[in-house]
């Protein structure tokens, strides 16, 4: 959330007010142009508050407001003790009233608007599994950002993994569990949470298929995957996997090298 605004409502009846009136005298109308103009720097500024203990800061101010730094701070004083139309709330860090009761409204509309998106988010995303569940549409992709979603709906996206795994992926199950853990807690590559749409999951499901497809063995692509830290077990990356990569993973066997093996040893176990 923003921690200033980009504009604010006057006062209806500022130029007749004695505050104003008093700054004219001294300043002309040109004082009170200036004021606006302060005020205005004060409304861009971190928590509506604006620092002017540095000096550069002060330097900057004072040019854009066609002062010098001696007149600047005359301008300052005058407009904090004489009219009162700014106040210290810290050593050198000034606002005003206007802005402040500007501020406050807009950060309370700010904050009940993110609430209703909040509420909106979790809604739609909800909708969206049990869709999912009751019509088959597995593929509804819902578009909410990773920061939106409360832990609560991880457990059940887990369920609808388990309840749509594909009949040919259920033997490597938990593999893919695993995998699935690993992906939604740790942040992998600066990305965290893939799987937090059912779009997400069966894209995960796609992946795994291709990689039986090309004779892979889907548990091992689901551990191999975890041990050197991909996003997905993706076949392009088993087909260029080195021998010995980070972790000392090597290569990933294929059915037909387990059934071999399998072969060999039970060869072995019935010879004389």
């Amino acid at each position: 959330m923003k921690n200033n605004i980009d504009f604010y409502q006057h006062y209806a009846d500022a130029d007749q007010h004695p505050k104003f009136k008093m700054l004219r005298v001294e300043y002309g109308w040109s004082g009170e142009g200036k004021f606006w103009a302060l005020n205005n720097r004060i409304a861009t500024s971190e928590d509506c508050k604006l620092d002017i203990n540095k000096k550069y800061i002060t330097a900057t101010i004072a040019s854009d407001l066609g002062f010098n730094l001696t007149e600047f701070k005359k301008f300052i004083d005058y407009i904090l003790t004489e009219c009162e139309l700014i106040k210290e709330v810290g050593p050198g860090i000034i606002t005003t009233d206007i802005i402040q009761e500007n501020f406050e409204r807009v950060s309370v509309n700010r904050e009940k608007a993110r609430d209703r998106k909040q509420r909106s988010l979790e809604k739609v995303l909800k909708g969206s599994i049990e869709k999912s569940k009751s019509s088959g549409e597995r593929n509804n992709k819902v578009k909410v950002k990773e920061s939106k979603v409360k832990e609560t709906l991880f457990s059940e996206l887990e369920s609808f993994l388990l309840e749509s795994l594909p009949e040919e992926l259920k033997k490597s199950k938990e593999n893919i569990l695993s995998f699935y853990n690993y992906r939604m807690n740790n942040k992998v590559k600066n990305q965290k949470r893939p799987y937090e749409t059912t779009a997400g999951i069966n894209g995960l499901f796609r992946d795994l298929k291709d990689c039986l497809s090309a004779g892979y063995d889907v548990g091992d692509c689901c551990d191999i995957a975890i041990e050197n830290s991909w996003l997905t077990p993706r076949v392009s990356y088993f087909e260029n996997i080195k021998v010995e990569p980070i972790n000392n993973v090597t290569k990933i066997k294929t059915i037909a090298d387990r059934e071999k093996e399998e072969k060999e040893l039970f060869a072995n176990r019935t010879m004389p």
